[in-house]
């Protein structure tokens, strides 16, 4: 770990000074040195216990006593040799020994050191061994039931204050909760009996007889209490995380609606943290037996209910604004967020509500820019740069049509323009370039568009070129661009995340192996072939000739070297050789004939038989993992554009919308209503074995009073079947079809009370 920090500004001198008024000896040298060169410390980290017993019982003379090593030295962080065993997972045997020999060592923290000082063995044996609580081997509990104080030194180093590499707290609770052991959180929870511990002897307190850990102790660095580091911690699974939750919770309640430094409560934290479970601490119940009916505050999920909307370059963890489920599910692409039940359910529900609607409103837009006039646009286009410079109304209508298509298209283009710059300035400072690209596309394709009125009133010579360079370029990107609209089907949706994978990863990748060989062997054969006659416009006279004498309608001749004379033209061959282009006579021609063979057969083989077919293995492999996972990928696609659409309301209409969303009671918060329901006893335990949940959501209630169950998909229906047909004026017959679904559900639930 290094040498020994200087705390609180202390030198080396008072740091020894320190040391021997409380009889203790400071190891100048390194962990490392110590571990390696000294018997005793080496003894510790990997000798028997024989030998830790010979050198730990030697005497050393401290301010005139004769004081045991194994009592009096410290490491070179400050650390004892029970720190020093337990930091190495020593055997239980050689650990509990130490600790039994040298009683003094079981509460003793780290000193002289900032960056771990006031760690006692109880913490790092939670970390270390943590695990084993509960086994006959389990040093945590030993501890406890000899001595070991659970509300005893905080650790207040630097290193595990989250300036450091680990950020765990201050208490062994905080430590076990930090690093998720939930056996040695449980035992630290359960009373110690201090009179069989005679605990009072040992540290010198006059407290009660039982003892076990503070819940209620606050991290001075952060502010944080237990539920906040519960709360960030991802590696629980969901009922371990709701029940030690619901244990802590209760064990002391205001803790819920404490807030850290950042102005967090531990909700807040879990939901910054993207810890999907943290949705099961917002439940509140409503009503529970074999079914559990359940609410949650929709703020918590959902950022059209935020007094603020953000944009979601604003959304950043650790800063003090409010920030929903749904932002930081997609601010981290976290799939198990995105399509959690009820996160998925309010999605769904928003898309149906509104969502679909304006997505499919901007579709149409973009369609009709590019599709139906920009196009036309292109297709009216005359030969001749003059004759595009100049419009004859009176004697063409051809031309009156392309000045119509061309003023719509310079409309549309500043438009898209327009707000391509815009969503670009809100964004470009807090994002990355890739979640740009839309903008950019969109800034690019109307960009080009603009560009071509300058090219005419200048008069630019070779204008026409510029001028069908910009216009193809608006159409590649324009027609490109309207793909962004298809992720959002479920069927199409994944076909475009497959293309798009492969261009920007599978392809990417597949380039770094290609150009160099193809840089390379081009190099190569220009050497080769750069003096090979019938170059040029004699060769490709040649072999016009020769086709024409044989009559073929296509192909490349014997004749057909006509470029080699350049190393970027001989780099175009290399090109054309990865579609089969190649002609083999051609190498004879070359300055050495065997060699030029040669390179061509190698790179054939390199090239056109080995790498084309890794890219084919890559490309399946891409298509055949997206499609495994197309729904959630879908979901995962669909999720930002909602929130897009979310951000370009305005305030009156994410009111409106927002009171369409759930439920509320007092007329003011508003929740998400849903019913879980538990499996049986063999349900569970095959759920436990196969790593299922023991519980699933059978009901859910996204908006009014009342909501037919989940029949084979998720499926909503908003308030009840009279209200919803008298709203969108649906037929009877599709009337009757909702309220024979609903007698389904009155049915089966009635069924299932009779059976209770």
């Amino acid at each position: 770990m290094g040498t020994s920090s200087v705390i609180e500004s202390k030198g080396k001198e008072s740091q020894i000074e320190e040391a021997l008024e409380r009889n203790h000896i400071l190891r100048q040298e390194t962990q490392a040195y110590l571990f390696k060169s000294d018997l005793l410390w080496r003894a510790v980290t990997q000798g028997t216990r024989e030998e830790i017993e010979l050198h730990s019982k030697e005497v050393r003379p401290v301010n005139g006593n004769n004081v045991m090593r194994g009592i009096c030295e410290r490491g070179g962080e400050g650390e004892t040799i029970l720190h020093a065993a337990i930091l190495c997972r020593r055997s239980f045997e050689i650990i509990t020994w130490i600790a039994t020999t040298f009683e003094e060592l079981i509460n003793e923290p780290y000193r002289y050191c900032e960056k771990y000082y006031g760690e006692t063995p109880l913490h790092m044996a939670v970390v270390q061994f943590g695990s084993d609580v509960g086994s006959e081997e389990s040093l945590v509990d030993w501890l406890l039931d000899n001595g070991a104080n659970p509300n005893g030194e905080k650790c207040t180093g630097t290193e595990f204050s989250g300036k450091g590499d680990y950020s765990y707290g201050q208490t062994p609770l905080h430590f076990a909760v930090s690093t998720g052991k939930v056996a040695a959180i449980h035992r630290l929870l359960k009373p110690v009996n201090r009179s069989k511990s005679d605990l009072q002897e040992k540290d010198n307190t006059t407290q009660s007889a039982f003892i076990e850990a503070n819940v209620g102790d606050i991290d001075t660095y952060t502010g944080n209490n237990v539920l906040h580091m519960l709360s960030q911690n991802k590696d629980l699974d969901r009922e371990t995380f709701k029940k030690l939750f619901d244990l802590l919770r209760n064990k002391e309640p205001r803790m819920i609606t404490q807030k850290n430094q950042v102005g967090d409560t531990p909700i807040d934290a879990g939901i910054r943290a993207g810890n999907v479970n943290i949705i099961e601490a917002m439940k509140e119940v409503m009503w529970g037996f074999d079914e559990r009916r359940y609410r949650i505050p929709l703020r918590k999920l959902d950022s059209l209910l935020l007094s603020e909307m953000k944009s979601m370059a604003e959304v950043e963890v650790g800063k003090n604004n409010p920030v929903s489920m749904i932002e930081i599910g997609v601010a981290n692409n976290d799939p198990s967020i995105i399509t959690h039940p009820v996160i998925d359910a309010l999605l769904d529900w928003k898309w149906q509500l509104y969502a679909q609607f304006i997505y499919t409103t901007w579709f149409l837009g973009t369609f009709t820019l590019v599709g139906l006039v920009i196009t036309p646009t292109i297709a009216l286009q005359p030969t001749t740069f003059d004759r595009r410079r100049t419009y004859d109304f009176a004697s063409s209508s051809a031309d009156f049509w392309r000045a119509v298509f061309e003023v719509s298209s310079l409309i549309g283009a500043t438009i898209f323009f327009y707000r391509g710059v815009m969503e670009l300035y809100k964004k470009y400072q807090r994002t990355t370039f890739v979640s740009l690209l839309h903008e950019i596309a969109d800034a690019t394709f109307s960009f080009s568009l603009l560009c071509i009125p300058i090219i005419r009133l200048s008069n630019t010579p070779n204008g026409i070129h510029f001028e069908n360079i910009l216009f193809g370029l608006a159409a590649i990107v324009g027609w490109i661009h309207l793909l962004r609209f298809a992720k959002v089907s479920s069927r199409v949706g994944p076909l475009v995340i497959v293309f798009s994978t492969i261009i920007t990863k599978d392809l990417v990748e597949w380039l770094w192996i290609y150009a160099p060989l193809t840089f390379g062997f081009a190099a190569a054969l220009y050497l080769q072939m750069q003096n090979v006659p019938g170059q040029a416009a004699a060769a490709v006279a040649a072999a016009a000739a020769t086709l024409a004498d044989s009559g073929a309608a296509g192909g490349t001749s014997s004749n057909s070297v006509f470029d080699w004379d350049t190393y970027s033209g001989s780099t175009m061959w290399m090109l054309r050789f990865s579609f089969g282009q190649a002609v083999f006579d051609d190498f004879r021609k070359g300055e050495s004939a065997f060699l030029a063979c040669g390179l061509f057969l190698v790179y054939g083989f390199l090239v056109i038989i080995l790498l084309i077919n890794v890219l084919i293995g890559k490309l399946a492999n891409t298509f055949e993992r997206i499609n495994e996972v197309s729904k959630k990928e879908w979901k995962m696609q669909r999720a930002p554009l909602i929130l897009d659409i979310d951000e370009h309301l305005s305030s009156t209409t994410k009111e409106f919308y927002g009171s369409k969303i759930g439920f509320s009671e007092d007329g003011e918060e508003r929740y998400f209503q849903f019913t879980e329901r538990k499996n049986s006893a063999a349900a569970a335990t095959a759920a436990t074995t196969s790593k299922k949940k023991q519980s699933e959501i059978v009901q859910i209630i996204v908006s009014g009073e009342k909501l037919a169950e989940k029949i084979s998909k998720w499926k909503y229906i908003e308030k009840t079947p009279h209200q919803l047909a008298e709203k969108f004026k649906w037929k009877d017959v599709f009337k009757n079809l909702i309220e024979r679904e609903n007698k389904k559900y009155d049915s089966w639930h009635s069924s299932e009370k009779t059976m209770c």
